[in-house]
């Protein structure tokens, strides 16, 4: 009997709210050249000298805020998934969970891993859409520990997983509980990415060439712009809603040249447009946390009451929920169906890219 490891990857948190705490998260974090991909010497002064000196205290208070009640989401949510995927495996499959920053470390993991007798290795990083600063920085990690070891050969990967029909009809049975049709929108909120990012996953044309909000193709299949757009298609198709009443944008942007249209400014002009009540769903993230429960949940909240709208309803995330738990269980019991190997992800971007 073969024995499999699989690893459920997401992005992490700090260990608390503290600005210590908090700090070193977000040094590691941005430090990532597939995160913040400028010049290593950029990247240092970026990070060190501007981003983590004013952006710890602010985000200390956000994270106090988030954590109220017991711990932050995405760590408990996470964890708990992990403990119900694990009762629905079968005795020769071990699970675990690692973090790409913080703890549970994903590094530590890998390390583990490499030195025990594994048949096979699925990595399963919880991002439905590709992107080289989330699932593409997982890989990179993962190729970086693996490489000249046996499990090397044996390891497989799922870098997105936004177009199987399992997800899809999670979020339309969740989106359905809240009766789409009694709002004046429905918007699609994504974690936004700078545009050069994009260009990633189809370096000889651009995604105006592509058509990359209208198209999804072989072409631009890891494009992170492309995937977004799909996913609202996708979930949309099965919710009998008007095209008029569906919005996609993106939000968390830092600095300049990033995905749009922004979700606030998308917000602003709805209440502007009479659309007093606005259903919100981000299909980007599995878990629930800081971008949702504070920045939609709170500040987004606030911003469109303010700008005359009336009621912005938060669709939670898919967090433990129990068919979640079975999708997962599904993929990781038969991951050939939906993985690729990791010695031929290269090859496999550069031929979606060509």
């Amino acid at each position: 009997m073969q024995r499999r490891a699989v690893v459920l990857v997401n992005l992490g948190s700090p260990p608390s709210s503290s600005v210590p705490d908090v700090r070193s998260y977000l040094k590691e974090f941005l430090m990532d050249p597939n995160v913040i991909d400028l010049p290593s010497w950029i990247r240092y002064l970026l990070v060190h000298a501007i981003i983590v000196p004013f952006r710890s205290v602010r985000s200390s208070r956000l994270y106090e805020k988030l954590g109220k009640g017991g711990g932050f989401p995405l760590i408990y949510h996470s964890t708990e998934l992990n403990q119900k995927v694990r009762k629905q495996l079968p005795d020769e499959v071990d699970l675990f969970l690692g973090m790409r920053y913080g703890k549970p470390s994903l590094k530590r993991i890998l390390q583990q891993i490499r030195n025990t007798a594994y048949d096979e290795l699925l990595i399963f990083p919880l991002y439905p859409q590709y992107a080289s600063s989330t699932s593409g920085s997982v890989i990179k990690l993962l190729s970086m520990e693996l490489k000249g070891s046996p499990l090397y050969e044996k390891t497989r990967i799922i870098p997105q997983f936004h177009n199987e029909f399992g997800f899809i009809d999670l979020w339309q049975k969740k989106i359905s509980a809240f009766k789409p049709e009694t709002y004046d929108a429905i918007v699609f909120s994504y974690h936004g990415i700078p545009i050069r990012q994009t260009r990633i996953a189809h370096p000889e044309k651009s995604c105006e060439i592509l058509k990359c909000e209208q198209n999804y193709t072989g072409l631009n299949e890891y494009c992170y712009h492309a995937s977004c757009y799909q996913t609202t298609k996708s979930i949309a198709e099965g919710l009998n809603i008007g095209n008029d009443r569906i919005f996609t944008s993106f939000q968390s942007r830092f600095g300049r040249n990033w995905l749009e249209p922004y979700t606030d400014q998308v917000l602003l002009k709805l209440a502007r447009d009479g659309r007093r009540k606005i259903l919100i769903i981000s299909p980007s993230f599995v878990a629930d946390c800081l971008e949702t429960t504070i920045e939609i949940g709170h500040e987004y909240k606030e911003l469109f009451r303010k700008a005359g709208g009336e009621l912005l309803t938060l669709v939670p995330s898919l967090n433990s929920d129990t068919d979640w738990i079975s999708f997962i269980a599904r993929v990781a019991t038969d991951p050939n169906q939906n993985s690729i190997r990791l010695k031929n992800w290269t090859t496999s971007l550069k031929t979606a890219s060509k």
